[in-house]
C-alpha cells in the first residue's frame, strides 16, 4: 500500500468531520473557518491522490508531482498516459467542473487581500475581506463526494497496474 494511499484516507476523513461540524455550527465565521479547513483538507486529498496515482505506475519523482501538469510529464517520463489521468487534466482544466472551482477556490485563498475601503477595524488590526467563491456547506460537500468517488473509481482501475 501506498503512503499516499493512507495521506489521502485521512484527508478525506477529516474533510467529512469538517462538514459535519460545518452543518452544526450557525455561527458565520465558523462556518467561514471550517469552509476554508475544509478547502484545505480537500486540496491535501487531491495533491495525495495525484501522487497516489504516479507511485501506483511507478514514476520516478513522486515528489515532484503537485498537480495534474506534473503528473502528466512524470507519466510521460515513463512512457504512459493513463486514463486517470487524463481524466483529472480534463477536471482540473474544464471552467466549471468540480475539480477546476476547487482548485480555483484554493487559488482564491491564497490571492493577496485588497485593503482598502473593504477593510473592517477589528481591534487594532485591520482585516481584509477576502473575495473567493463562497464556500459553503452543499458546495463543499458535493466537491467532497466527487472526490472520494474519484479517488475509489481510479484506486479499482490502478489495483490492476
Amino acid at each position: 500500500m501506498s503512503a499516499q494511499l493512507s495521506r489521502v484516507n485521512q484527508k478525506l476523513y477529516f474533510a467529512r468531520l469538517l462538514l459535519a461540524d460545518m452543518a452544526a455550527d450557525g455561527d458565520p465565521r465558523r462556518q467561514q473557518l471550517a469552509g476554508e479547513s475544509l478547502l484545505f483538507q480537500l486540496r491535501l486529498a487531491y495533491h495525495f491522490h495525484l501522487r497516489d496515482i504516479a507511485a501506483s505506475y511507478q514514476c520516478r519523482d513522486v515528489s515532484g508531482v503537485n498537480d495534474a501538469a506534473s503528473l502528466a510529464r512524470a507519466l510521460e517520463a515513463i512512457d504512459k498516459s493513463p486514463a486517470e489521468a487524463r481524466e483529472i487534466d480534463t477536471l482540473a482544466s474544464s471552467p466549471g467542473s468540480w475539480l477546476n472551482r476547487l482548485l480555483v477556490a484554493w487559488e482564491q485563498a491564497f490571492a493577496p487581500p485588497e485593503m482598502g475601503s473593504s477593510a473592517i477595524q477589528e481591534g487594532l488590526i485591520p482585516v481584509a475581506r477576502v473575495e473567493m467563491e463562497v464556500l459553503d456547506a452543499a458546495t463543499l460537500g458535493a466537491w467532497h463526494r466527487a472526490l472520494t468517488e474519484l479517488v475509489e473509481r481510479h484506486r479499482e482501475v490502478m489495483v490492476e497496474c
